[in-house]
């Protein structure tokens, strides 16, 4: 027996096959010239947006903000305490289980702070750590801020803080001697000279390198205030010099310098925000192929702190701490990564951090942003790519509670950047080898491993702040037609 199978517009416009209907009834209705009705798609579910289903989460220990720690073998270290860089892809915890949800209401704010101050930090031109970084990092925001809504920036931030406010500030984190040294070893260059600003050699400046320090202090003061005062729901903080190697009195015992290191940065947001903000569990994690040692000393054994870092370790990587057997105190978790820095071992050691984040249950996430683990980039420690510092962003903002109440500030540390754009033919005249050679090395053509890293970071936190606008809502059953008429519709045969 032969029907008539009508093909009808549906919700898109386009031809979709009906229930069959009886032969009688589908010509009488076609041949008197009805209209046809139309059929509704449902509206589509955004997955994006929609709340996930969240497990409970395991009970703590009676130790506040902790869970029951693993066993502990030799040396005190636990099983988390090293990660190996080939560790299976099951010790990986992607925490699935967090939801993703978002804040809609106007302080839902991605905010990108920045000041030209912390570029008259100048160090030479055979240094890596120079101020054509964080030019770069200025104009890779204003790129993202044009493509996103809901990012806002300020590129002269830092400046409502006053001078007797941001040294209180500091010295809540850096003895007055340490302070003191500084003052003096930048006093004594001559304008435009450069100088050693601390024994052991490798950490530079000038005249006004103290003062871009300051600024870049500042600029986190900030931060950490909007974000506190509900202005905004996360901010990154795109400055220099780094600050993570810097401890409270100046160099560590066991590390050999301070690394670029002038003032901790995230320590000193972290105590303002403890101390001056009413807010008292802070989390600090430190993704830095370098370990945050400086945090350390300054954070540790403060309770109202959690500190993490997942970091190389072994065969002389500086600074030489945060190891398997190093002891650190309750409040401190260290994951050192053993030889080249993988994707697979990173995103084990990440997910070793993001459980005790998510543990701790922190009122505010601090996060020190370094992207010198890219495969190409001249720290030469990690094989990683800029989405793996995306998933890391992903994972450590979902533990701890981003976009659920949670503020969170990020913190540009290292990252110096090579040539890495694909299927591009490298310039012949610029190499990455030391010396003179190393300014070309880092210009903004060379910084292109860096942005990619900054820019998957910042996509990542904007997830959960600021996601993208919502596709076109279907138009409704009374306006369809109303701009062009329905396709008439057609028949066809098939075999009952």
């Amino acid at each position: 027996m032969r029907r008539f199978q009508p093909l009808l517009p549906n919700a898109n416009n386009d031809m979709t096959r009906r229930k069959t209907l009886p032969k009688k009834s589908v010509l009488s209705r076609f041949l008197s010239g009805m209209a046809v009705e139309k059929r509704v798609a449902a509206p589509r579910v955004n997955r994006m947006l929609a709340p996930r289903r969240r497990e409970p989460s395991p009970e703590p220990s009676p130790l506040r903000g902790t869970t029951s720690p693993p066993s502990a073998g030799p040396g005190g270290d636990t099983e988390l305490d090293w990660v190996d860089a080939g560790d299976a892809a099951e010790d990986v915890d992607r925490s699935e289980d967090v939801d993703c949800t978002y804040d809609t209401g106007a302080a839902s704010t991605l905010l990108v702070l920045h000041t030209e101050a912390v570029e008259r930090h100048l160090v030479g031109p055979e240094r890596q750590e120079r101020p054509e970084r964080t030019i770069a990092a200025r104009k890779c925001a204003e790129r993202f801020a044009a493509r996103r809504r809901a990012v806002a920036a300020d590129w002269a931030a830092g400046e409502a803080v006053g001078d007797g406010d941001l040294t209180r500030a500091i010295l809540r984190a850096h003895t007055g001697r340490y302070y003191e040294s500084l003052e003096a070893a930048v006093g004594g260059a001559a304008a435009g000279e450069i100088v050693n600003l601390t024994p052991a050699g490798d950490t530079v400046g000038c005249a006004g390198s103290l003062a871009a320090a300051r600024r870049a202090a500042a600029v986190g003061l900030d931060a950490v205030r909007r974000v506190c005062a509900g202005d905004a729901s996360c901010a990154v903080c795109l400055v220099r010099p780094p600050g993570h190697h810097v401890a409270r009195d100046g160099k560590t015992d066991v590390a050999p310098s301070q690394g670029f290191c002038l003032l901790n940065t995230v320590a000193i947001a972290a105590l303002e925000a403890a101390s001056a903000l009413g807010r008292s569990r802070v989390a600090v994690v430190d993704f830095d192929i370098h370990h945050g040692n400086g945090t350390q000393d300054i954070l540790g054994s403060d309770g109202r702190f959690f500190f993490g870092s997942a970091h190389a370790y072994g065969g002389g990587t500086y600074p030489g701490t945060g190891g398997p057997r190093d002891a650190a105190p309750a409040n401190v978790l260290n994951v050192p990564i053993r030889g080249t820095v993988t994707a697979k071992g990173f995103r084990a050691a990440v997910a070793a951090l993001a459980r005790r984040v998510a543990a701790f249950e922190p009122d505010l996430l601090l996060l020190s942003a370094g992207f010198d683990g890219h495969r190409d980039d001249l720290a030469d420690l990690g094989a990683l790519d800029a989405k793996d510092y995306g998933e890391c962003t992903t994972a450590l903002l979902r533990a701890a509670g981003a976009g659920r109440g949670v503020g969170v500030v990020s913190v540009l540390e290292g990252g110096y950047g090579r040539w890495c754009a694909p299927k591009r033919k490298k310039p012949k005249a610029k190499k990455n080898a030391p010396g003179p050679n190393l300014a070309a090395a880092i210009d903004d053509a060379r910084l292109a491993s860096f942005d990619a890293c900054l820019d998957a970071h910042l996509e990542a936190i904007a997830a959960f702040y600021a996601p993208p606008p919502p596709p076109p809502r279907p138009a409704s059953p009374s306006t369809v037609g109303t701009t062009s008429p329905l396709p008439r519709a057609r028949l066809t045969f098939d075999s009952a």
